[in-house]
């Protein structure tokens, strides 16, 4: 499995709320709120999460291995751990542009079943997320 998750930019423009490049370690370049990366065990009971990876052991940064030569996250297995960042501040949920970019094949690279690589709640991270795709493996490659 090799799927990776980067949020990058060419170049950061103005009034940008948020920006993880990965590069370094867990935490975003850019962040008006908490700018620390978190995983937790499990998304059921909504447990704290930790800083950084180390509750996500299939999760691994990869410097150099997203869009322009920027970092990404990858995922190494199926994950069963929540890998998030705090919203409070970093996203303004009344107006705004979110991208992210995806390198996979769905085909050889999810779980069978339904996948929601990225989502986006001003809840906790397990409670009422808006899954921005939804892929369903092997019987198409069209967002659900």
């Amino acid at each position: 499995m090799n799927l990776l998750l980067t949020l990058a930019f060419a170049a950061l423009p103005d009034g940008l709320l948020f920006h993880a490049s990965f590069e370094k370690d867990g935490k975003a370049a850019v962040a008006k709120g908490n700018p620390q990366l978190f995983s937790a065990a499990t998304y059921k009971g909504n447990p704290a999460g930790q800083p950084g990876l180390a509750a996500a052991p299939n999760v691994v940064l990869a410097p150099g291995a997203g869009r322009n030569g920027s970092g990404a996250l990858r995922f190494q297995a199926k994950n069963e751990n929540a890998v998030y960042f705090e919203a409070a501040k970093n996203v303004n949920f009344s107006a705004g542009t979110i991208s992210f970019w995806l390198r996979l094949d769905p085909n050889k690279d999810l779980a069978p079943g339904f996948c929601d690589p990225f989502q986006l709640t001003d809840k906790d991270y397990n409670n009422s997320a808006l899954p921005s795709r939804r892929f369903r493996r092997a019987e198409s490659l069209e967002p659900h």
